[in-house]
């Protein structure tokens, strides 16, 4: 009787990326404000013109994709109220708060793109520095692993599981395997 094993959960690290651009592009599109009209087409302009913009911001890891989106929410919604304030011009209350709302909002845009520059600047100068980007590349390893494991969903590694870790060699101590305990130096001399 043949037996069949269940097949192997996808890496985790291949899936992360995935779900995470998938999350982040339907919350942003619940969030912003209605398409010009009702019609399929102008949703999928709305949408294709968020996940341009977010795009051209290059986010490169998690934390990059949830400000870019930031940045494009808070710019969408400053731009709706200030639509709005300019449709109802006879209600100057409604107008002011509009316009107040709307100046808010764009502060926050700016300042969600201004931390999204800063942070990656750090992963930039980080990526120069292969000691530096080898530590948060295992501390990020060690994170998801843990969190994977909280949830019931031990991470599987593809590398390990097809090849063996290397084994380091142990290091040797030259000057013992050179001359015995009671001789002296060896000489350079030929």
């Amino acid at each position: 009787m043949d037996q069949f094993s269940p097949p192997e959960p996808p890496d985790l690290t291949l899936q992360l990326p995935r779900d995470l651009y998938y999350q982040a592009i339907h919350e942003l599109c619940a969030g912003l404000p209605p398409p010009v009209t009702a019609s399929p087409e102008d949703r999928a302009r709305r949408d294709n013109a968020a996940i341009a913009v977010v795009a051209s911001l290059l986010p490169a890891n998690g934390d990059e994709v949830e400000l870019a989106t930031q940045v494009v929410a808070a710019n969408a919604q400053a731009m709706e109220s200030l639509r709005l304030a300019r449709k109802y011009p006879g209600d100057p209350n409604f107008v002011l708060k509009c316009s107040a709302q709307s100046a808010s909002m764009m502060r926050q845009a700016r300042a969600a793109r201004s931390l999204l520059l800063r942070v990656q600047a750090e992963r930039r100068k980080r990526e120069a520095d292969g000691v530096a980007l080898g530590k948060a590349a295992w501390v990020e390893h060690c994170a998801i692993g843990l969190m994977a494991l909280a949830l019931g969903r031990a991470p599987r590694n593809r590398w390990r599981s097809r090849n063996r870790w290397p084994r380091r060699s142990p290091r040797r101590n030259r000057s013992r395997t050179m001359r015995s305990p009671g001789s002296a130096r060896p000489s350079n001399t030929h």
